[in-house]
């Protein structure tokens, strides 16, 4: 669950084209993208592969936990979430696939499903208020250094793959 009053993830244009941006969460920093077929550069995934990456994250943490408490004999958990539109009401959908290296029941497996419908993300996407405001947001100086800073850091990582 989300920190009582906790520090606000901040997300900033890194001025490096034309969609990316840059997540500056409390231990880690982000890119955030377009792909190149849509404008983008493709530095990072785009904020729907963000949303479901925390959706199958959170799925696999809550799993880890219950399967844990249970001291059931699961040695990994994966978890793949796609989106597409939901031709019903054409609001985005996510669909999860879990699996679960180990020997479960049927009955265990039904739990599961069960559990991650109750993931704190999950429970997120199904229903919360966002409230939008404008305002200052740390210093933009120093961000924008930060963002020039983590750029050349990133490519230089990517050249030296390469």
């Amino acid at each position: 669950m989300p920190k009582s009053g906790g520090d606000a993830v901040i997300v900033s244009e890194t001025l490096n084209g034309p969609f990316q941006n840059e997540a500056i969460t409390s231990a880690r920093r982000v890119l955030i993208d377009q792909p190149v077929q849509a404008g983008g550069m493709g530095m990072g995934p785009d904020p729907f592969e963000v949303v479901a990456a925390a959706l199958g994250a959170c799925t696999a943490q809550t799993l880890r936990m219950y399967v844990n408490d249970r001291q059931w004999p699961v040695h990994r958990i994966r978890v793949a979430v796609s989106t597409s539109p939901a031709p019903e009401t054409g609001r985005v959908r996510f669909e999860r696939t879990i699996t679960c290296e180990g020997e479960l029941s049927d009955a265990q497996r039904t739990e599961l499903v069960a559990a991650a419908e109750r993931s704190p993300v999950n429970s997120v996407l199904n229903g919360s208020d966002v409230a939008t405001r404008f305002g200052p947001i740390g210093d933009p100086v120093e961000e924008a250094r930060q963002a020039r800073i983590s750029h050349w850091i990133m490519l230089h990582q990517a050249l030296r793959a390469s």
